[in-house]
């Protein structure tokens, strides 16, 4: 998965977990008793919290589901209940989530640097052959190199010239 597949698709949860949760706010102006909780000061004994609670994530997944079920588009990475489940996480999802695209931006920073440093020392090789080259080069010549060799006809003014 490419990371403009992922941002797509991060983009896709958030829009469709922000409308549910718009929802959700909706049905909870409309049911009063889902929109107070519980005071936590005064301890009661009855589970009125508890069933608060699950009645309000079971009505977040089925606005999400909702939300989903109506995209104009249908997401090609996953069905519309379980797009629904992953939108209704609430924000322990999406801290989940926001530490795993760091973690994905973080590791492309690492390959960036890491090849630059890779064509930084290729470079650097490549220079260091090409100045060892010419030196081998220059030895090269300087052992092909003879002396002058003086004969009977030719003298010092003769070679200078």
């Amino acid at each position: 998965m490419s990371a403009i597949d992922l941002t797509q698709n991060i983009t896709l949860i958030l829009s469709v977990s922000v409308a549910g949760e718009r929802l959700v706010a909706l049905v909870k102006t409309i049911v009063p008793w889902l929109n107070k909780p519980t005071d936590p000061i005064t301890p009661t004994d009855d589970d009125t919290e508890k069933y608060r609670k699950i009645a309000l994530m079971v009505i977040a997944f089925l606005c999400c589901w909702l939300t989903a079920y109506l995209l104009p588009v249908k997401p090609e990475f996953t069905s519309t209940p379980l797009l629904g489940l992953l939108a209704s996480g609430g924000s322990a999802f999406w801290t989940s989530l926001l530490g795993y695209t760091k973690a994905v931006s973080e590791i492309k920073v690492q390959n960036v640097i890491q090849e630059k440093v890779n064509s930084q020392l290729k470079l650097h090789a490549f220079e260091s052959i090409k100045f060892e080259n010419r030196i081998n080069l220059a030895l090269r010549r300087i052992e092909n190199l003879t002396p002058p060799k003086f004969n009977q006809q030719h003298n010092i003014k003769n070679i200078i010239i």
